[in-house]
């Protein structure tokens, strides 16, 4: 039953010149944690790009928690976390214009886990005003990181 799967591919095809993905198939349900593993040039960033539609494919189907990659394009990603090699932002984003750039993004970006330790509670303005704690103007933030589906 598809719902009951977080990604299903079917038939996946892309071709370049001297490379082709071909007919790639695979399921991953719901709950899992799926790694790319194989030699460079096999084809694991080509698949990733064509899950996130960043490349347009040649033929297939991929379905993201039931909803078409494509035509569904906006749902999928508003509940769709990746991280790629690089995440390539300008050095002179900070964490508080991360955070706001990610709220703008995902309708539901959580904050208080992007500043955060699970389990702790974000400070009050009043106590950030008090110099308690830092306010992530002028820092590096280290945050918890995940990729998710869901």
């Amino acid at each position: 039953m598809e719902m009951d799967n977080a990604m299903v591919i079917e038939n996946l095809s892309k071709a370049y010149p001297g490379f082709a993905l071909s007919e790639v198939s695979m399921t991953l349900p719901r709950g899992s944690i799926m790694g790319f593993i194989g030699e460079n040039g096999a084809g694991k960033t080509t698949t990733i790009k064509l899950i996130l539609n960043m490349l347009h494919r040649d033929s297939g189907s991929v379905r993201i928690l039931g909803k078409d990659n494509i035509k569904e394009e906006k749902a999928v990603k508003e509940r769709l976390g990746v991280v790629l090699g690089d995440l390539n932002l300008p050095e002179t984003m900070n964490g508080l214009k991360i955070n706001s750039m990610m709220s703008g993004i995902y309708p539901g970006w959580e904050e208080d886990v992007f500043f955060f330790q699970p389990g702790t509670v974000r400070p009050s303005e009043k106590q950030e005003n008090q110099g308690l704690f830092p306010r992530y103007e002028n820092e590096a933030v280290h945050s918890n990181c995940s990729v998710a589906w869901g």
